[in-house]
């Protein structure tokens, strides 16, 4: 029974006057009132602390995601190479990054052909975006005939690297694969090549000459870019240059 009321019963079993009576139900009105009004107090304070407790589990579970992807930016290592699964069925992989932080690889790096992982056999086909990204250490790159595409940003700012072969199997070169690479010497890119992203070569400075092969039919914007190049092997089969392809080549 709500205390009120009971305070109500004892008013007339005890033989409360009338007007005392009345004093006692404002009394309670009031009483009712003010239960009234911190019942709703609690109820907001109630709904606020659900909402920021809410508020805290979503970014709980936003802070996980976002330091299990930055920890665990790749698949799993072999041989002190880092890969990411592109297909469970063609059992294929990429060579990856190995966190989130710069300085994954250093020396000399050799990629194999193909690599095991849980008893199973899987061809590596990509050098995966960023992934020798700033490695600063690094001295060299051992590419296989596997290798069909180099993504973006993939030997970005690689400065002491002097070698990276390209594999007879290359096809792509993706948005600022070699940007900054500031001593690497020499290239000679594949006839199966037939597309190389803007910035592809930027700041490389020690390459003075580079052949396009005849499968391409455009050329980047800025892929050149202030690369120490004096002469580029242009095929008669380009037709179409972006403006500044070869800006101050």
């Amino acid at each position: 029974m709500p205390l009120a009321t009971t305070f109500y019963v004892i008013s007339l079993v005890l033989g409360i006057e009338f007007e005392e009576k009345c004093v006692f139900l404002q009394w309670t009105r009031s009483y009712r009132h003010r239960e009234s009004l911190n019942n709703n107090t609690r109820s907001v304070e109630n709904k606020q602390r659900i909402k920021i407790a809410n508020m805290k589990k979503a970014l709980l579970i936003v802070t996980s995601l976002v330091w299990t992807t930055l920890s665990f930016a790749y698949d799993f290592e072999k041989d002190g190479v880092f890969y990411n699964i592109i297909s469970v069925s063609d059992l294929t992989v990429e060579v990856a990054k190995g966190d989130n932080s710069a300085n994954n690889y250093s020396g000399d790096v050799v990629v194999p052909e193909e690599v095991e992982y849980s008893g199973r056999k899987l061809k590596v086909i990509a050098v995966g975006k960023s992934a020798f990204y700033q490695s600063y250490q690094l001295s060299s790159v051992h590419l296989p005939n596997s290798i069909t595409s180099i993504g973006e940003y993939a030997f970005y700012y690689c400065k002491n690297v002097t070698t990276i072969n390209m594999p007879s199997s290359l096809k792509s070169i993706g948005d600022w694969a070699f940007g900054f690479c500031n001593k690497f010497e020499g290239i000679d890119l594949p006839e199966n090549v037939d597309s190389i992203g803007i910035y592809a070569f930027c700041q490389c400075k020690k390459i003075t000459h580079i052949n396009i092969p005849r499968k391409m039919r455009t050329l980047a914007q800025c892929v050149f870019t202030n690369s120490g190049i004096t002469e580029v092997d242009i095929p008669d089969n380009i037709t179409y240059i972006l403006k500044s392809a070869t800006y101050r080549v």
